[in-house]
């Protein structure tokens, strides 16, 4: 599951001098983008559909969803087993790359079903598998860490990550699932996205889990404390998303050597402007 250039494993993101024995050809890299992107299209479109039909048929069929989620991360799987010179070869290097798109998946679906009806539907649907292209497309990108576009797709990646934690977070309390299913639920889905936040760092897998495990932790004994306090629905999920912002802002920052004072301001304001729409959002609905 190693994901780090500094990873002692050699799993993960290529390193350099693991792209073979010199640059690809160009012709030859060309051709491996273009099929790489005409995989990610199709890929694109049965995602599309099945959250599509998810959404829109009734009674909601569970297991389309489940079966949509599968195929998205088996997708992805393979997407990025086949970066040219690559080394990606097991699962345990792979995997890592197919979370957030699954994750993606199965918020959108869950959250599109319980809030879009109709002739918007199918838009919706669209709309959430051409997000899913370009996290895919992202991705791929970050494998190689040489890329040009290496530094925007893991920008987009963490727009992504962050709108995903949301969107999960919202409808655990929207489906009223209760307190401890509910934290459980909120604690693995924030591991898992801990990981695609800290991957690109230095550190050692076995670190990236235990730092990962850590927010998913928190994650869930806030969710716990958010029992006693009058926040309810999107509310309670942006509180929630201030904090995993936050701690995995932190992580992230100090782990690429990016902390500086600037960092804690940018951090710092972000979480309280995000806070202040919490108080003023619960003020406004007791």
């Amino acid at each position: 599951m190693a994901l780090q250039r500094g990873d002692p494993a050699g799993a993960g993101q290529i390193l350099p001098g693991q792209l073979g024995a010199g640059p690809p050809q160009s012709s030859s890299l060309l051709g491996a983008l273009f099929r790489h992107t005409a995989r990610v299209t199709l890929l694109t479109v049965v995602v599309g559909v099945g959250l599509g039909f998810f959404i829109t048929m009734e009674p909601t069929p569970a297991w389309l969803l489940v079966i949509t989620v599968f195929l998205a991360a088996v997708g992805v799987d393979g997407i990025v087993r086949a970066y040219p010179g690559g080394n990606l070869t097991s699962f345990v290097q792979t995997s890592t790359y197919a979370f957030l798109p699954a994750l993606f998946v199965l918020s959108s679906g869950l959250l599109l079903e319980y809030t879009v009806s109709g002739r918007l539907a199918p838009l919706a649907a669209a709309g959430a598998a051409a997000v899913f292209w370009l996290t895919c497309m992202c991705e791929y990108i970050s494998v190689n860490p040489r890329h040009s576009q290496y530094g925007n797709a893991r920008f987009l990646l963490m727009i992504v990550t962050y709108v995903t934690a949301f969107a999960f977070y919202g409808v655990i309390y929207e489906f009223e699932v209760d307190v401890i299913p509910a934290a459980l639920a909120i604690g693995l889905v924030s591991v898992l996205l801990a990981i695609e936040v800290i991957r690109e760092t230095d550190l050692p897998t076995p670190y990236v889990l235990a730092y990962a495990a850590a927010v998913g932790v928190i994650l869930a004994q806030t969710r716990g404390a958010l029992y006693f306090l009058p926040l309810e629905s999107f509310t309670a999920a942006l509180f929630l998303l201030v904090v995993f912002y936050f701690i995995n802002g932190m992580l992230h920052a100090n782990f690429t050597r990016t902390l500086t004072t600037g960092t804690y301001v940018e951090y710092g304001i972000v979480s309280a402007a995000g806070l202040l729409i919490v108080v003023v959002a619960a003020l406004a609905t007791s």
